[in-house]
């Protein structure tokens, strides 16, 4: 069973590899955005005026996520405007934040806020952007007061969102990786705990069966489609990340499935596979109509005594007793093995 055994551990490499790759990746942009991180966990720092005075460049404090207790407030009339346009021409306009001068020591420090009726307000320290620049500090009776404002401007807007969303997806994907990544270490450590190894073992003879798959998939191939090989006796399949194989004499049920596809609810074809539900597991062959045809008459062919066809009842049954259901298919193998005795008779 070498052979299979080192297909699987190559399948399990490849998908430890991705983890891995991951989270890196992850831990790459971790790092990458550690003063984010940073504030996002500890802040909102509190600052007085005289740490104000001594931020030049707030992109380049380790501490920009600030609350900033002011004295006065004074409306700048400078403001933010939400556009919607339909069809390229405007439809509607709403305010979407306004800029206030907040006094701090002897200093007013510019907000952008949308309520002005505090004087306590909780944001991200951040450049002036041109727009403010040419919009309200080139004002004429603005401008001489220059040097009475910090060079940049607090903006109030949802410091925390982007953490949130990132953390959210972080954890999702972490989960992801243990879920697909722990099996996948315990496997390689001991192929032989593997689910196909165990299925496979199973079978007979740990020398000659895996032989006998190895050879079929070398010279009695029916059928190569997508990701699945269909020989005389086995349904193999093989992708980056998994290996399989079947016997064709464990079907039990197989059908065709059909999905429609639409784009705005207008239909632009189908899509074609067949399941195939064995013991120990089940396989999806994917592929045109005549393909997919094809692979369930060769099966009916080969395993006459499994279900084939899809139904509600079909599937309430399969659903609601497998053991049942495997019953039913083993009584139906019994009898065409009789019929063929009566036959050779």
């Amino acid at each position: 069973m070498e052979t299979w055994i080192t297909k699987i551990c190559q399948s399990i490499c490849r998908r430890i590899a991705v983890c891995a790759a991951i989270l890196m990746a992850m831990l790459l942009f971790a790092s990458a955005n550690t003063r984010y991180i940073t504030n996002f966990m500890n802040g909102p720092y509190t600052m007085s005026a005289s740490e104000l005075r001594q931020v030049i460049a707030p992109e380049l404090s380790p501490q920009y996520y600030v609350r900033i207790y002011g004295t006065k407030t004074v409306d700048t009339g400078l403001q933010e405007f939400r556009v919607e346009k339909k069809g390229g021409r405007e439809v509607s306009r709403s305010v979407s934040a306004s800029y206030i001068a907040l006094e701090v020591g002897e200093r007013f420090l510019l907000v952008k806020t949308r309520s002005a009726g505090s004087k306590v307000f909780e944001g991200e320290l951040a450049p002036l952007t041109k727009g403010i620049e040419m919009n309200f500090f080139q004002m004429p009776n603005v401008k001489k007061y220059w040097d009475n404002f910090y060079p940049y401007y607090l903006d109030t807007a949802s410091f925390k969102t982007p953490g949130y969303i990132f953390g959210g997806i972080g954890i999702v994907v972490l989960m992801i990786l243990l879920w697909y990544g722990i099996p996948a270490w315990r496997y390689l450590k001991n192929p032989q705990t593997h689910p196909v190894a165990q299925r496979v073992a199973s079978w007979g003879d740990p020398i000659c069966i895996p032989m006998e798959i190895e050879n079929e998939y070398s010279s009695k191939v029916f059928l190569r489609a997508g990701d699945y090989t269909l020989t005389d006796r086995y349904i193999i399949g093989k992708t980056f990340f998994n290996f399989d194989v079947f016997r064709i004499a464990d079907l039990l049920w197989a059908y065709k499935s059909i999905t429609k596809q639409s784009i705005n609810f207008i239909p632009v074809g189908k899509t074609y596979s067949a399941v195939l539900i064995c013991y120990g597991g089940s396989a999806t062959i994917r592929g045109k109509e005549p393909m997919v045809n094809s692979v369930l008459e060769y099966l009916a062919g080969k395993a006459p005594w499994s279900i084939f066809g899809y139904s509600d009842e079909i599937q309430k049954l399969f659903k609601k007793s497998q053991t049942e259901f495997c019953a039913i298919v083993e009584a139906r193998r019994r009898s065409a093995a009789d019929a063929g005795k009566t036959v050779k008779s």
